[in-house]
């Protein structure tokens, strides 16, 4: 059947309806300040950790340096303090070989006595003692220049070793300073990240509660929308079928038509027109609200002629006139029972209001789901677009 035919009316209203949306808040500057004030402060602390990692790695430097010239200093005052002890050993024995020599020399003197042989031997003897001692006094001079080197190099490591002493201690200071400026930055960080954290958890409290609010008027909107479509289409309906003429729209007792369906919904078989006829009074009683006559009146049609043009449509309709009471698990069941009948044009429709059924209880995830099945199964339905808005809200 064709629903395309919406009366001015309805449209204007649904319109009007649409146009009244709120939204929450924009947040997302809040939010976005927040992160780049955090990206600063966790740049800054990384920054800070690298200073003091560069110190630590140069004082550990130092420190080996240190220790590496107190080694050698050591190892040096061990060296002289070994020159100094042979330096007296080796004096103690050069003096003992020359009194040994002068002692042979005297005695050599005294048997040989005087003469010519005497005087030559006493000259080379004399000759022999002027050169050991010269070789003593050299070695003399060569042990005192070894000392005098060790101990130049000796002071000199000492000097070193007390720069770099210096150094580190003044290397120290910054350190410690830096290190103290560091702890206290990141108290400082701790307490920004604190106040941060409860700003956020405010303003997610603030969005949880705008989108609260923005999910029930959203929520009533749909309900009015999809009464006003409701309505839109049974009267489509309405004005695309023949009614019956007024003198046929009531038996001629002259009851009401609500009593009138109840005595006949029983019939076996019905008519084409008395078939159209009550269509189109169960419909006015879904119009007028008075849902437990129109769904007697669907289920009467339906058992009357299960396989007429208009039975899927009755089905529908029943699953409307739950949903007006808003009785949605049922209205659910009934409009499922619509894919019951065979090519039904009320199947897109079916769909639609079941995932708009499961969006009223409160089970959003399963009506994504549905919709997105509706947009599988029924792609270019006149409820696509509305489906698609339904999802981008979800």
């Amino acid at each position: 059947m064709n629903r395309n035919l919406l009366p001015i009316g309805l449209m204007a209203l649904l319109f009007g309806f649409y146009g009244c949306g709120s939204s929450a808040p924009d947040t997302s500057e809040e939010l976005v300040k927040i992160k780049a004030d955090l990206i600063r402060a966790r740049e800054a602390a990384a920054k800070a950790n690298k200073q003091t990692a560069d110190l630590q790695a140069s004082m550990v430097e130092y420190e080996k340096e240190m220790k590496a010239l107190r080694e050698t200093y050591d190892e040096d005052h061990k060296t002289m303090e070994d020159l100094y002890k042979l330096q007296a050993e080796t004096k103690a024995t050069l003096l003992s070989l020359k009194d040994e020599v002068n002692a042979k020399v005297e005695t050599l003197r005294t048997e040989m006595g005087a003469g010519a042989d005497t005087e030559m031997l006493k000259t080379q003897l004399d000759s022999l003692a002027q050169l050991m001692d010269n070789a003593i006094a050299e070695k003399f001079a060569a042990l005192e220049s070894d000392l005098t080197e060790q101990g130049e190099s000796l002071d000199a490591l000492t000097n070193h070793l007390d720069s770099l002493e210096a150094q580190l201690s003044d290397t120290a200071s910054p350190v410690d300073s830096l290190m103290n400026g560091f702890a206290e930055f990141q108290v400082q960080v701790h307490d920004e990240l604190m106040a941060f954290e409860k700003d956020i958890k405010t303003n997610q409290q603030h969005i949880r509660t705008q989108d609260s609010s923005t999910y029930d008027i959203l929520s009533q909107l749909v309900l009015l929308e999809n009464k006003i479509l409701s309505l839109t289409n049974s009267f489509n309906e309405i004005m695309n079928m023949t009614p019956a003429s007024p003198a046929q729209s009531t038996p001629q007792t002259g009851r009401p038509a609500a009593d009138y369906a109840e005595n006949t919904y029983q019939r076996p078989r019905m008519s084409e027109e008395e078939y159209k006829k009550q269509y189109i009074d169960a419909l006015s009683n879904y119009q007028n609200g008075n849902y437990n006559d129109a769904i007697r009146m669907f289920n009467s049609l339906i058992n009357a002629n299960r396989n007429h043009d208009l039975a899927d449509n009755a089905q529908y309709w029943i699953g409307e006139c739950y949903y007006g009471e808003d009785n949605y698990q049922r209205s659910l069941v009934e409009f499922q029972k619509v894919f019951d009948f065979s090519n039904s044009n009320k199947a897109d429709a079916a769909q639609f209001k079941i995932g708009l059924c499961y969006l009223n209880m409160g089970n959003a995830s399963q009506a994504r789901s549905e919709f997105q099945k509706f947009l599988n199964l029924f792609p270019n339905s006149d409820y696509t677009q509305k489906v698609r808005d339904m999802l981008s809200k979800l």
